[in-house]
């Protein structure tokens, strides 16, 4: 449960964010993991980060952890 099982890009910057999802998925990565990557913002490259903190969000909303939640996205939010 919270891994990447795939990626879809379309547009003129597909090919600049499509190898951090690869990596991702290559290395068996889960979101929670993804979502520490430290990356430089703000870049169209920084969106699948961003992608993964909104999923954790979601998730933690889902399974009543907020709390934890919050607290992990307020510090990658703030690296």
């Amino acid at each position: 449960k919270g891994q990447l099982l795939g990626a879809t890009m379309v547009g003129s910057h597909a090919t600049e964010q499509i190898g951090q999802y690869v990596m991702a998925m290559n290395s068996g990565m889960k979101v929670t993991d993804f979502a520490k990557v430290l990356q430089p913002y703000p870049t169209y490259a920084g969106a699948p980060k961003q992608i993964a903190i909104e999923l954790m969000l979601e998730q933690a909303l889902e399974s009543k952890l907020a709390s934890k939640a919050f607290d992990t996205i307020r510090l990658l939010r703030h690296r």
